[in-house]
């Protein structure tokens, strides 16, 4: 075989090597519709050199390389893009450590700060603070609010009761049917209540609950440039309000509501019977010579500190039910025991005067356990001696025990107030004052042992 025979072989060889590279890139390009299959060498009929069919292939393979790894880098993209979207909008679960710095928001002290104790992992356990206009229980309420396991809400039935155009009315089935979805973390029926809730700029509800407050400034940050008048307090789309309220509820193991505008106590037996909940009742009670010196001093602040007579008149019919309210639910517990074997008795003097002693048996008859962060703010916010505290202010000046009523109402204020409570006020532990000397006279303790009992 001459030289030119195995050269022309060898081309051969070559231009079947290169037909069927040819052949299988076709068939790959026509699978996967290439955009640019019209100008590869798919037709025939081109007159191609077996040097130009391998340079195209080249050419078209190296670009071919290229669009799958822009449609990888896209793909990627949106998927990081997506996770981004689910920790800013669902805070998912506690663990979450992905800083979002475009946003300034800080998951990770979101996250880092829930207990390691999952609520998957234990029983839901739903709190709920009973009791009366200024009892104390806004300071009651932060015992709970400061613990990072606990979703805590406050004064959800104001936004019932305030509803615009009174379209929602204020009867038992609605306050059962608005605890129970809160206290249950199961919002999908409050979806018209609880953006009102969270967006009154009178009442302020976002702001009296760290873990609502931590999502509602998740949601300003990712609308800081939204220039939409009247943009709201907290701007949850009203669509997400349920996940978004429910998610953050269902992650911690207690649910804490604090409510005065509750009535009945007895309507708690349904919520209990209904959901099988774990539910627990806190009743405070307080003094209610104080309870009714701080209202009369509630309306002086509200009046820019311009009294009249009439703001320093106690209305007997308000103290009658006041006290009526406090005896009639104490024997509607005594007498159901449904209710009896969930509740909690606490007097806000005991509470105010040992504040610690009494967190820790709050704690326990609950089930809950403490955690640093309610001991912190309960050293920072006991014993203070600011003296020009804010009327809603949940820091106490535990020392006093509360007894600034004495120099704040009159003899024939307190004898008008002891006459409609004698029967509560014998019953929970608080002595009549008999003179008016005796009224200033600090040494006298108008309060009996500690009454703070499972009935």
């Amino acid at each position: 075989m001459n030289k030119n025979t195995r050269t022309n072989a060898r081309h051969r060889r070559a231009a079947k090597v290169q037909g069927r590279q040819l052949r299988h890139m076709q068939a790959g390009i026509q699978a996967n519709k290439i955009c640019f299959e019209d100008h590869l060498f798919v037709n025939h009929r081109l007159q191609l050199s077996p040097g130009a069919a391998v340079f195209m292939l080249k050419a078209n393979m190296l670009s071919l390389r290229r669009t799958k790894q822009l449609l990888l880098l896209l793909l990627v993209s949106g998927m990081f893009a997506l996770l981004y979207y689910s920790i800013v909008v669902f805070h998912l679960a506690p663990g979450v450590s992905t800083r979002l710095s475009s946003l300034h928001c800080d998951l990770n002290s979101f996250s880092n700060e829930h207990p390691k104790t999952s609520a998957r992992n234990s029983p839901r356990t739903a709190i709920l603070i009973f009791t009366q206009m200024r009892s104390g229980s806004s300071f009651l309420g932060e015992l709970f609010n400061q613990h990072p396991d606990v979703f805590y809400v406050y004064e959800p039935l104001w936004a019932l009761k305030n509803y615009p155009d009174k379209t929602h009315n204020f009867s038992e089935a609605e306050q059962i049917r608005l605890l129970q979805g809160v206290l249950t973390c199961d919002f999908k029926n409050l979806v018209d209540v609880m953006p009102f809730y969270l967006n009154s700029k009178t009442f302020g509800a976002a702001t009296k609950s760290r873990v609502i407050l931590k999502l509602c400034r998740s949601f300003k940050k990712l609308t800081r440039n939204d220039s939409r008048p009247g943009l709201m307090r907290c701007p949850i789309p009203k669509e997400l309000v349920a996940e978004v309220l429910g998610r953050a509820c269902s992650s911690r193991r207690f649910t804490v509501v604090k409510t005065i505008r509750l009535a009945n106590i007895s309507v708690l037996q349904s919520i209990a019977r209904e959901t099988g909940l774990d539910l627990r009742i806190l009743h405070l009670v307080r003094d209610p010579r104080a309870t009714i010196a701080s209202r009369l001093a509630l309306r002086h602040h509200r009046k820019d500190n311009v009294t009249t007579f009439f703001d320093d008149v106690v209305d007997d019919g308000e103290v009658g039910g006041l006290c009526g309210s406090i005896l009639w639910n104490l024997k509607n517990v005594t007498t159901t025991s449904c209710l009896r074997q969930r509740y909690t008795l606490l007097r806000f003097e005991d509470l105010a005067a040992a504040p610690v002693e009494h967190m820790r048996r709050l704690y326990k008859s609950v089930g809950a356990p403490l955690h640093k962060a309610v001991y912190r703010w309960v050293k920072g916010n006991t014993n203070t001696s600011d003296s020009n505290r804010a009327p809603f202010s949940t820091r106490r000046r535990s020392k006093e025990r509360t007894g600034g009523w004495r120099s704040a109402l009159s003899f024939a204020q307190v004898q008008m107030i002891q006459e409609k409570c004698h029967q509560t006020m014998a019953l929970l532990g608080y002595r009549l004052v008999r003179s008016a000397e005796e009224l200033v006279d600090t040494s006298v303790d108008l309060y009996t042992g500690s009454v703070m009992m499972q009935i």
